[in-house]
C-alpha cells in the first residue's frame, strides 16, 4: 500500500488527497495514520505532503486543488506562472475557475470563481495542471495588476507574439472579471512604443559591429525563466530596457533580485536602459553598451 501511495502522491507533485487515497483502497483511519508515522504532513485540510517533497509552488497548487476537488483550471497569476509569461510573480493569492453550480468554495489563499461562457476555451494542461487560455489568464491578472505593470505585461507578451490585440480583446465583455482593466492597459500597450525603443536600440547596437540576439529567454534550474531584451553572447553582456514601472522601489527590488540570480546562473552581466533615455539619446546608449562588450571581449 505504501508503495502505491507514494506512485499517487508522486503524481501530483508529492501531495497526497484524501478522496484519492480513499478511492485507492484506504480507510479514513489509515489516511490519518500517515501523519503519525512521520511519512507525510498536513498540506491541507484534505491533503498531506510527503516529508520528502519540499514546500514548493507546485506542492501548494495541488494540496488547494484536492481540496476544492472536481475540475479546476488556474488563472490570473498562477496560470501566467506556468505559461511563462514574463514580469509576473510568485502570486500571494491562487485564481482559479470551476464550472460547477454550486458556489464555489472558500480557502485560504485561494479565490475560486464560476467560469463564464467561453473563458474555457483554448485551455489547457501545463505541468500538469489545467489552466485557462494565455488571454483569460492575462484578463483575470489585469484585475488585480496595477495599470502601468499591466501595460508592460502586455507589451511583452506582444513583442514576443504569445497573443494578439484581437484574441485579447475578444475574451472581454460585460460581466467578465478584468475586461475594462485589460481594455484600459491595451490602449497603452497596443502601440508598442516600448517595443520601437527596443528596436531602435538594438539597430544603433548591431551599426556598430555587435553580434546580438533580442528576446532572449534564460531557463534556469527551478524550471523559471528571466526575458532579456538583448544578449551579445561573446561578451556574455545582456540589457533591459526599463519603463516607468521600474520606479516602484517594491517592483525594483523583485526584479533585481530575481535578475541577480539568474544572471549569476547563467554567469551573464547586465546594462540597464530606462526607456526616457533610450527616447533621448539611443546612439549615446548603443555606443555604452558596444563599448562595454568590446572591452569584455578583449579583457
Amino acid at each position: 500500500m505504501d508503495d502505491s501511495l507514494a506512485r499517487l502522491a508522486q503524481r501530483h507533485g508529492g501531495v497526497l488527497g484524501r478522496k484519492e487515497a480513499i478511492a485507492a483502497g484506504m480507510t479514513y483511519d489509515q489516511y490519518d495514520a500517515l501523519l503519525a508515522r512521520g511519512l507525510y504532513v498536513a498540506a491541507g485540510p484534505d491533503a498531506l505532503r510527503a516529508v520528502t517533497t519540499p514546500d514548493s509552488f507546485a506542492a501548494r497548487l495541488w494540496s488547494g486543488l484536492h481540496e476544492i476537488g472536481g475540475e479546476v483550471w488556474l488563472t490570473g497569476a498562477a496560470a501566467a506562472q506556468l505559461l511563462d509569461v514574463s514580469r509576473v510573480g510568485a502570486p500571494e493569492v491562487i485564481e482559479a475557475m470551476v464550472v460547477s453550480t454550486r458556489r464555489p468554495p472558500k480557502i485560504e489563499g485561494w479565490r475560486v470563481v464560476r467560469a463564464m461562457p467561453g473563458d474555457l476555451i483554448g485551455s489547457r494542461i501545463v505541468g500538469g495542471f489545467l489552466v485557462t487560455s494565455r488571454e483569460v489568464t492575462l484578463r483575470q491578472l489585469a484585475r488585480t495588476r496595477r495599470h502601468d505593470r499591466m501595460v508592460t505585461v502586455l507589451q511583452d507578451e506582444l513583442r514576443r507574439r504569445m497573443t494578439t490585440c484581437h484574441r485579447l480583446r475578444s475574451v472581454t465583455g460585460r460581466g467578465r472579471e478584468g475586461s475594462a482593466a485589460l481594455r484600459r492597459a491595451l490602449l497603452v500597450a497596443a502601440d508598442g512604443a516600448h517595443a520601437r525603443q527596443e528596436r531602435r536600440l538594438a539597430a544603433a547596437i548591431r551599426r556598430r559591429g555587435v553580434t546580438l540576439r533580442t528576446q532572449v529567454n534564460l531557463r534556469t534550474t527551478d524550471g523559471s525563466s528571466y526575458w532579456l531584451d538583448g544578449l551579445a553572447d561573446a561578451a556574455r553582456l545582456g540589457y533591459e530596457i526599463e519603463g516607468p514601472e521600474h520606479l516602484d522601489p517594491v517592483q525594483h527590488d523583485y526584479d533585481c533580485r530575481r535578475a541577480n540570480s539568474v544572471l549569476t546562473e547563467h554567469r551573464l552581466d547586465l546594462m540597464r536602459f530606462a526607456t526616457a533615455y533610450v527616447d533621448r539619446a539611443v546612439e549615446r546608449a548603443a555606443e555604452d553598451f558596444a563599448r562595454a562588450a568590446r572591452s569584455r571581449r578583449t579583457s
